[in-house]
């Protein structure tokens, strides 16, 4: 764990971009190279609306979130700051390691697509707020 860049990111460096959805709303490409790291895993969540994901946060692994269909809020939280982004279909957001991320799915049938920058290893997930928020201040 690099826990000098895990106590010093910030909202900050959470990057949005839009993706340049084709063909009527029916193709979302994305080239990796727009990413801003390895790409190591891809996954995808669908949710209905009112449904929570994630609420955790990554000691080693970058994440890009990017709204493949539907609607959601990502609620944000750096340790000093908490900001919310609404995605819709072809926004993306990426996230640091270091940053509390909650997702809260609009409307029925939204789906998330996301990239990380390593593969699954729960024992760098911080799942617990209280904490996320104790290692972000030491």
């Amino acid at each position: 764990m690099n826990t000098n860049n895990f106590t010093s990111t910030n909202l900050n460096d959470c990057l949005i971009k839009n993706f340049n959805v084709l063909d009527s709303g029916s193709l979302l490409p994305i080239n990796l190279h727009e990413i801003p790291f390895n790409v190591k895993r891809i996954f995808s969540v669908e949710g209905d609306e009112s449904s929570i994901r994630g609420e955790h946060a990554h000691t080693e692994c970058e994440q890009f979130l990017i709204c493949s269909q539907g609607k959601l809020k990502v609620h944000l939280d750096d340790g000093n700051k908490k900001k919310s982004y609404l995605l819709s279909k072809g926004n993306g957001i990426y996230l640091p390691i270091g940053i509390w991320g909650v997702q809260e799915y609009l409307i029925d049938r939204s789906a998330l697509l996301v990239m990380c920058s390593h593969e699954y290893n729960e024992s760098e997930y911080i799942r617990d707020h209280e904490l996320f928020i104790k290692m972000k201040k030491t």
